[in-house]
Protein backbone atom coordinates (compact mmCIF):
# COMPACT_ATOMS: atom_id res chain seq x y z
CA UNK A 1 0.00 0.00 0.00
CA UNK A 2 3.09 2.61 0.61
CA UNK A 3 4.58 2.02 -2.59
CA UNK A 4 2.21 4.99 -3.75
CA UNK A 5 1.55 2.87 -7.17
CA UNK A 6 -1.82 2.43 -7.17
CA UNK A 7 -2.61 -0.01 -10.66
CA UNK A 8 -5.60 -1.24 -12.33
CA UNK A 9 -5.28 -4.62 -10.21
CA UNK A 10 -5.16 -2.71 -7.12
CA UNK A 11 -7.97 -0.07 -7.66
CA UNK A 12 -10.87 -2.18 -7.80
CA UNK A 13 -10.21 -2.91 -3.51
CA UNK A 14 -10.44 1.05 -3.61
CA UNK A 15 -13.33 3.14 -3.82
CA UNK A 16 -12.77 6.52 -5.02
CA UNK A 17 -12.31 8.30 -1.95
CA UNK A 18 -9.36 6.00 -0.78
CA UNK A 19 -7.59 6.04 -4.31
CA UNK A 20 -7.46 9.60 -3.12
CA UNK A 21 -5.98 8.74 -0.12
CA UNK A 22 -3.25 6.55 -0.95
CA UNK A 23 -1.99 9.35 -3.73
CA UNK A 24 -2.35 11.99 -0.96
CA UNK A 25 -0.68 9.43 1.53
CA UNK A 26 2.23 9.00 -0.74
CA UNK A 27 2.78 12.41 -0.63
CA UNK A 28 2.78 12.77 3.06
CA UNK A 29 4.82 9.73 3.97
CA UNK A 30 7.82 11.53 4.99
CA UNK A 31 6.16 14.32 7.06
CA UNK A 32 3.24 12.07 8.78
CA UNK A 33 3.44 9.60 11.83
CA UNK A 34 3.15 7.08 10.15
CA UNK A 35 2.69 4.36 12.83
CA UNK A 36 0.00 6.66 14.13
CA UNK A 37 -1.82 6.44 10.71
CA UNK A 38 -1.53 2.69 10.58
CA UNK A 39 -3.29 2.53 13.66
CA UNK A 40 -6.07 4.51 13.26
CA UNK A 41 -6.61 3.27 9.85
CA UNK A 42 -6.83 -0.64 12.21
CA UNK A 43 -9.44 0.46 14.07
CA UNK A 44 -12.71 -1.33 13.72
CA UNK A 45 -14.42 1.78 12.92
CA UNK A 46 -12.30 3.20 10.88
CA UNK A 47 -10.68 0.38 8.46
CA UNK A 48 -8.21 1.96 6.08
CA UNK A 49 -10.02 5.35 5.72
CA UNK A 50 -7.32 8.03 6.50
CA UNK A 51 -9.76 11.09 6.01
CA UNK A 52 -11.37 10.85 9.30
CA UNK A 53 -8.73 12.99 11.57
CA UNK A 54 -6.39 13.91 8.95
CA UNK A 55 -2.71 14.01 8.34
CA UNK A 56 -2.51 17.25 10.86
CA UNK A 57 -4.23 15.82 13.64
CA UNK A 58 -2.44 12.06 14.37
CA UNK A 59 -1.18 13.72 17.85
CA UNK A 60 -4.96 12.64 18.71
CA UNK A 61 -4.47 9.31 17.58
CA UNK A 62 -4.33 7.48 21.08
CA UNK A 63 -6.86 9.85 22.76
CA UNK A 64 -9.41 8.38 19.82
CA UNK A 65 -8.18 4.89 20.31
CA UNK A 66 -8.80 5.08 23.77
CA UNK A 67 -12.07 7.03 23.68
CA UNK A 68 -13.24 3.92 20.78
CA UNK A 69 -11.52 1.05 23.19
CA UNK A 70 -13.56 -2.16 23.70
CA UNK A 71 -17.32 -1.69 24.17
CA UNK A 72 -17.52 2.08 23.78
CA UNK A 73 -20.26 4.39 25.47
CA UNK A 74 -21.26 5.59 22.18
CA UNK A 75 -24.60 7.55 23.67
CA UNK A 76 -22.73 9.55 26.15
CA UNK A 77 -19.89 10.66 23.41
CA UNK A 78 -22.74 11.53 21.10
CA UNK A 79 -23.98 13.37 24.01
CA UNK A 80 -20.30 15.36 24.67
CA UNK A 81 -19.97 15.36 20.78
CA UNK A 82 -23.46 17.54 20.90
CA UNK A 83 -22.41 19.44 23.60
CA UNK A 84 -19.65 20.59 21.75
CA UNK A 85 -21.63 20.96 18.35
CA UNK A 86 -24.19 20.33 16.03
CA UNK A 87 -21.99 17.19 14.38
CA UNK A 88 -24.81 16.24 12.13
CA UNK A 89 -24.58 15.05 8.61
CA UNK A 90 -27.41 15.20 6.13
CA UNK A 91 -28.70 13.90 2.48
CA UNK A 92 -30.89 15.75 0.83
CA UNK A 93 -33.98 14.90 3.77
CA UNK A 94 -31.99 13.16 6.35
CA UNK A 95 -30.34 13.95 9.15
CA UNK A 96 -27.58 11.47 10.88
CA UNK A 97 -26.13 11.49 14.48
CA UNK A 98 -24.22 8.51 16.16
CA UNK A 99 -26.53 5.76 18.91
CA UNK A 100 -26.05 3.12 20.77
CA UNK A 101 -25.03 1.36 17.57
CA UNK A 102 -21.64 1.08 16.38
CA UNK A 103 -22.40 0.48 12.80
CA UNK A 104 -23.84 3.91 13.11
CA UNK A 105 -20.56 5.01 14.14
CA UNK A 106 -18.58 3.38 11.39
CA UNK A 107 -20.72 4.77 8.94
CA UNK A 108 -20.67 8.69 10.55
CA UNK A 109 -16.75 8.46 10.33
CA UNK A 110 -16.64 7.26 6.80
CA UNK A 111 -16.54 10.17 3.98
CA UNK A 112 -19.45 9.40 1.48
CA UNK A 113 -20.47 10.71 -1.41
CA UNK A 114 -24.10 10.79 -0.42
CA UNK A 115 -23.80 12.75 2.57
CA UNK A 116 -23.11 16.64 3.35
CA UNK A 117 -20.90 17.86 6.38
CA UNK A 118 -18.60 15.27 7.15
CA UNK A 119 -15.55 17.46 7.61
CA UNK A 120 -17.10 20.89 8.23
CA UNK A 121 -19.13 19.14 11.10
CA UNK A 122 -18.41 15.71 12.36
CA UNK A 123 -14.83 15.78 12.06
CA UNK A 124 -14.23 18.99 13.29
CA UNK A 125 -16.24 18.37 16.84
CA UNK A 126 -14.62 15.07 16.85
CA UNK A 127 -11.14 16.52 16.75
CA UNK A 128 -12.59 19.17 19.56
CA UNK A 129 -13.23 16.27 21.33
CA UNK A 130 -10.30 14.61 21.76
CA UNK A 131 -8.26 17.55 22.28
CA UNK A 132 -10.41 18.23 25.43
CA UNK A 133 -10.04 14.72 26.26
CA UNK A 134 -6.41 15.01 25.89
CA UNK A 135 -6.27 18.32 28.31
CA UNK A 136 -8.04 16.07 30.72
CA UNK A 137 -11.78 16.72 30.03
CA UNK A 138 -13.62 13.92 30.67
CA UNK A 139 -16.78 13.15 28.83
CA UNK A 140 -18.69 13.81 31.88
CA UNK A 141 -17.34 16.82 31.82
CA UNK A 142 -18.33 18.58 28.83
CA UNK A 143 -21.86 17.16 29.36
CA UNK A 144 -22.28 18.71 32.39
CA UNK A 145 -20.57 22.10 31.64
CA UNK A 146 -22.29 22.59 28.51
CA UNK A 147 -26.10 21.76 30.18
CA UNK A 148 -25.32 24.05 33.33
CA UNK A 149 -24.57 26.92 30.79
CA UNK A 150 -27.64 26.40 28.87
CA UNK A 151 -29.81 26.00 32.08
CA UNK A 152 -27.93 28.89 33.63
CA UNK A 153 -28.70 31.38 30.45
CA UNK A 154 -32.42 29.86 30.46
CA UNK A 155 -31.38 29.25 26.64
CA UNK A 156 -32.92 25.48 25.50
CA UNK A 157 -32.04 24.86 21.76
CA UNK A 158 -32.77 21.72 20.27
CA UNK A 159 -29.07 20.51 21.09
CA UNK A 160 -29.91 20.92 25.20
CA UNK A 161 -32.79 18.40 24.51
CA UNK A 162 -30.70 15.83 22.45
CA UNK A 163 -27.76 16.14 25.42
CA UNK A 164 -29.73 16.51 28.27
CA UNK A 165 -32.20 13.55 27.77
CA UNK A 166 -30.80 10.35 25.72
CA UNK A 167 -34.47 9.12 24.93
CA UNK A 168 -34.66 11.92 21.94
CA UNK A 169 -32.64 9.66 19.83
CA UNK A 170 -34.70 6.53 19.36
CA UNK A 171 -34.15 3.96 16.65
CA UNK A 172 -31.50 1.70 15.36
CA UNK A 173 -29.94 4.24 12.81
CA UNK A 174 -29.50 7.13 14.29
CA UNK A 175 -31.45 8.78 11.38
CA UNK A 176 -34.33 11.83 11.72
CA UNK A 177 -35.87 14.22 9.18
CA UNK A 178 -35.66 18.01 10.63
CA UNK A 179 -38.29 20.83 9.58
CA UNK A 180 -35.94 23.51 8.30
CA UNK A 181 -38.25 25.94 9.55
CA UNK A 182 -37.87 24.81 13.43
CA UNK A 183 -35.28 23.25 15.01
CA UNK A 184 -37.80 21.35 17.52
CA UNK A 185 -39.81 19.95 14.23
CA UNK A 186 -38.26 16.66 14.28
CA UNK A 187 -38.70 12.58 13.98
CA UNK A 188 -36.70 10.02 14.93
CA UNK A 189 -36.56 6.87 12.65
CA UNK A 190 -35.52 3.45 13.58
CA UNK A 191 -34.67 2.69 9.47
CA UNK A 192 -34.54 4.94 6.44
CA UNK A 193 -38.00 4.28 5.40
CA UNK A 194 -40.26 6.93 6.36
CA UNK A 195 -43.22 4.13 6.70
CA UNK A 196 -41.31 2.10 9.34
CA UNK A 197 -41.13 3.04 12.76
CA UNK A 198 -40.74 6.38 14.05
CA UNK A 199 -41.46 8.77 16.88
CA UNK A 200 -41.58 12.23 17.65
CA UNK A 201 -38.64 12.73 19.80
CA UNK A 202 -40.01 14.86 22.52
CA UNK A 203 -43.37 13.01 23.09
CA UNK A 204 -40.48 9.51 23.20
CA UNK A 205 -39.28 11.17 26.59
CA UNK A 206 -41.81 12.07 27.96
CA UNK A 207 -43.37 8.66 27.39
CA UNK A 208 -39.84 6.57 29.01
CA UNK A 209 -40.05 8.93 31.91
CA UNK A 210 -43.68 8.68 32.67
CA UNK A 211 -45.08 5.17 31.43
CA UNK A 212 -43.41 3.42 34.85
CA UNK A 213 -44.86 6.12 37.10
CA UNK A 214 -48.04 6.86 36.25
CA UNK A 215 -50.29 3.52 36.89
CA UNK A 216 -53.96 3.19 37.56
CA UNK A 217 -55.65 1.58 40.77
CA UNK A 218 -54.38 -1.96 39.11
CA UNK A 219 -51.13 -0.85 38.60
CA UNK A 220 -51.89 -0.50 34.67
CA UNK A 221 -50.20 2.22 32.25
CA UNK A 222 -51.84 5.03 32.44
CA UNK A 223 -49.93 6.94 29.20
CA UNK A 224 -49.12 4.96 25.96
CA UNK A 225 -46.97 5.75 22.74
CA UNK A 226 -47.61 4.32 19.47
CA UNK A 227 -44.14 3.61 16.78
CA UNK A 228 -46.08 5.22 13.53
CA UNK A 229 -45.78 8.63 14.84
CA UNK A 230 -48.89 9.13 16.88
CA UNK A 231 -49.56 11.41 19.55
CA UNK A 232 -49.19 10.67 23.25
CA UNK A 233 -51.93 8.70 24.80
CA UNK A 234 -53.52 9.42 28.01
CA UNK A 235 -56.16 7.43 29.77
CA UNK A 236 -56.86 9.13 32.91
CA UNK A 237 -58.65 11.35 31.91
CA UNK A 238 -59.17 10.27 27.91
CA UNK A 239 -56.98 12.64 25.84
CA UNK A 240 -53.63 13.23 23.96
CA UNK A 241 -50.80 15.20 23.49
CA UNK A 242 -49.53 16.69 20.29
CA UNK A 243 -45.94 18.11 19.87
CA UNK A 244 -45.67 21.50 18.00
CA UNK A 245 -42.50 24.05 17.34
CA UNK A 246 -43.59 26.20 20.08
CA UNK A 247 -44.41 23.62 22.92
CA UNK A 248 -47.71 20.93 22.43
CA UNK A 249 -51.26 20.72 22.09
CA UNK A 250 -53.33 19.24 24.78
CA UNK A 251 -56.44 17.44 23.25
CA UNK A 252 -58.98 16.79 25.95
CA UNK A 253 -62.98 15.61 24.37
CA UNK A 254 -63.96 18.57 22.48
CA UNK A 255 -61.47 20.72 23.43
CA UNK A 256 -57.15 21.49 22.57
CA UNK A 257 -54.83 23.97 24.66
CA UNK A 258 -52.41 25.30 23.52
CA UNK A 259 -49.05 24.54 25.68
CA UNK A 260 -46.46 26.75 24.21
CA UNK A 261 -43.78 27.64 26.49
CA UNK A 262 -41.87 31.12 26.35
CA UNK A 263 -39.41 31.57 23.97
CA UNK A 264 -36.76 34.52 22.90
CA UNK A 265 -35.26 34.62 19.57
CA UNK A 266 -37.09 31.32 18.39
CA UNK A 267 -35.09 29.25 21.40
CA UNK A 268 -36.95 27.97 24.43
CA UNK A 269 -36.69 29.60 27.70
CA UNK A 270 -37.76 26.94 30.29
CA UNK A 271 -37.50 23.36 29.49
CA UNK A 272 -40.61 21.99 27.44
CA UNK A 273 -40.09 18.62 28.74
CA UNK A 274 -39.99 19.23 32.28
CA UNK A 275 -42.34 21.53 31.49
CA UNK A 276 -44.86 19.21 29.98
CA UNK A 277 -44.17 16.29 32.25
CA UNK A 278 -45.12 18.28 35.59
CA UNK A 279 -48.31 19.59 33.58
CA UNK A 280 -49.75 16.09 32.33
CA UNK A 281 -48.34 14.84 36.06
CA UNK A 282 -51.10 17.00 37.66
CA UNK A 283 -53.74 16.21 34.89
CA UNK A 284 -53.84 12.52 35.55
CA UNK A 285 -53.06 13.18 39.21
CA UNK A 286 -56.42 15.56 39.68
CA UNK A 287 -58.19 12.81 37.64
CA UNK A 288 -57.50 10.23 40.08
CA UNK A 289 -58.70 12.03 43.06
CA UNK A 290 -61.78 12.84 41.55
Amino acid sequence: MWTGNINKPLTHKFNGIQTYEEVEKKKKKQEIDIESLHQFEDHPLIYGYASGLGYDHLDLVDTFLSLFDGTPDFVKIHRAMLSIGDYRQNDSSRYYMGNHNRATWSQLLHKSRNRNNFEENTMAVLRSLLQRIKNGETLDDIINNFLSEKEKANAYDWRYYFVKYPDMLRGADGELTWDKSNDYICTTLNKHQFNGLHWNPFLNVIYQNLSDKLLDKDGKKIIGLGNYGENLNILKPISSLAATGTGFIYYHQETNEVWDVEQEDSIDKVDRIAFAIEKIKKIVQDNMNT
